[in-house]
């Protein structure tokens, strides 16, 4: 079970969540503040983080960004935790970009009460096939 509390720094206040992102072919970690998005499909990590961690190339993507802007990146693989076990996800590679999106935060039980300015992460994830 994770208990945060908003990014009051943010504006407005955001959930804000500590993730490792390690690669799942060697040692290579590094723990970020990365923003809880449910409006993002999908997770996404900067450029220079999938650089420095030396993450697997998993293919290229042309993404919609809010706004409608249509861009290619690349995507990786990489084996993500944000204290409740560890994922396996492909995750888009942006400029500079720390977010969460629902190709993982869908595996939990998420509660964002933005009047409290707090977020409950609780449940354990199912891996896939």
């Amino acid at each position: 079970m994770i208990d945060a509390t908003y990014d009051q720094t943010e504006a407005p206040p955001a959930p804000m969540l500590s993730a490792r992102i390690r690669n799942p072919r060697g040692p290579a970690e590094q723990t970020v503040r990365a923003l809880v998005d449910t409006g993002s499909s999908v997770c996404c990590i900067s450029t220079q983080l999938a650089r420095e961690l030396d993450l697997p190339v998993a293919g290229t993507n042309v993404v919609e960004l809010s706004g409608g802007l249509r861009i290619s990146c690349t995507t990786h693989f990489a084996d993500v935790d944000i204290g409740l076990g560890t994922i396996r996800l492909i995750v888009l590679a942006l400029t500079d970009e720390r977010i969460l999106g629902r190709d993982l935060l869908s595996r939990y039980r998420l509660v964002l009460d933005g009047p409290r300015s707090s977020l409950h992460i609780s449940g354990v994830h199912e891996e896939s096939p």
